[in-house]
């Protein structure tokens, strides 16, 4: 990620490609779906994307309906984006971002710049800042994947163990609102009930500072340690403060649907209004 101003959000990536088929991958719905989204259509020529066409596109439990606003084949796309991401509790949270994809052919490689801008002011918004960036930094690692090896390895990438929970790093806000030190640990916005981190103690307003040992001081080094214990089935142990008291957790990290988000890829939109629906009964039968 280059660092930038809190409302954007820039990755760049080299892939070494045709500039053509990098293009396809981010602005062709057949190409979105080789590496990115369980489905994508659109409502102009799949072919040729030009301003006013809708897409309409599906990622695990994300919903997102995009408008196309700039089409110059084959150096830059943008997309006025509106997000419906689902929680493990059903909880919708909408988002809307204005997303430019820039491509560059540099002799044998593409530079592919993705600019993510729009995101809020409000304490939350920084959690979907994290997140997108992060998803689009394992989704640009998979585009290159896919173009120069023919390997998707979304699932491998996206499907690290979670622990059941909405967590950002300590930004000014929390720091002062709640006297943590500023850039140290994550806060927890949410703790799902079910989760593996609910089930060993932690809840909502407790600040994660270690996982398994390590400093977890932003939400990026959070997802990380999570990610080495992909494929491997063991406990970890948390520390975590509350009211300014050390604690520590021991939990097994889960790969259940509901915290990874990567459900059925032949899931619709109709499909996920019932997932929605089973997810809110389960927290109410709680």
């Amino acid at each position: 990620m280059i660092n930038s101003a809190l409302n954007k959000t820039i990755n760049i990536i080299h892939i070494e490609s045709s500039i053509e088929k990098v293009w396809r991958g981010i602005a062709i719905p057949d190409g979105s779906n080789a590496y990115l989204s369980d489905k994508a259509e659109t409502t102009g020529d799949p072919q040729n994307p030009q301003p006013g066409d809708v897409f309409h596109f599906i990622y695990g439990d994300i919903e997102n309906e995009s408008k196309c606003v700039e089409s110059e084949f084959p150096t830059r796309f943008r997309l006025l984006d509106q997000y419906q991401s689902m929680l493990p509790d059903g909880t919708l949270v909408p988002y809307n971002l204005d997303t430019t994809f820039k491509l560059k052919q540099v002799d044998e490689m593409v530079e592919l710049t993705v600019e993510v801008a729009g995101y809020g002011e409000e304490p939350n918004d920084l959690w979907i800042r994290e997140c997108m960036e992060t998803g689009w930094r394992r989704s640009l690692i998979n585009l290159k994947c896919v173009l120069e090896l023919g390997l998707d390895l979304r699932n491998e990438l996206f499907g690290y163990p979670r622990i059941g929970v909405n967590n950002t790093g300590v930004s000014d806000y929390y720091s002062a609102t709640f006297n943590l030190e500023l850039g140290k640990g994550n806060y927890i916005l949410e703790c799902f009930p079910g989760g593996p981190a609910y089930e060993a103690g932690i809840r909502k307003g407790d600040v994660v500072t270690k996982i398994s040992d390590e400093p977890v001081n932003n939400y990026c080094e959070f997802v990380k340690e999570l990610s080495k214990s992909y494929s491997v089935k063991k406990e970890i142990n948390i520390e975590y403060l509350r009211n300014g008291q050390m604690h520590t957790a021991i939990l097994n990290p889960t790969y259940d649907d509901r915290f990874t988000g990567l459900i059925d890829p032949n899931t619709n939109s109709e499909d996920l209004v019932e997932i929605r629906k089973q997810r809110k009964e389960t927290r109410l039968n709680r």
